[in-house]
């Protein structure tokens, strides 16, 4: 979860760190649903899975805007 808290907040390494959130927030539920109750913590997995979504969709979306504008802005001549 706290990967996916900082894949919202830090910008520069939402893609990354969103993924890596992603990757370990399955993995943890893998494993909580594979022991049979005796393992806790499903929704601190929920949440890390959804909040390194929501920060690698963000800074997707970010990058995109920002590639866009500066290819549709066109060449300045002086």
């Amino acid at each position: 979860m706290v990967l996916g808290i900082l894949s919202i907040v830090i910008w520069c390494l939402g893609i990354p760190l969103g993924i890596v959130a992603i990757v370990f927030a399955v993995l943890a539920r893998r494993e909580i649903d594979e022991s049979q109750g005796s393992l806790g913590g499903r929704g601190m997995a929920i949440a890390g899975l959804v909040t390194g979504i929501i920060g690698l969709a963000v800074c997707a979306i970010y990058w995109i805007v920002v590639v866009v504008v500066a290819a549709s802005s066109g060449p300045t001549y002086y």
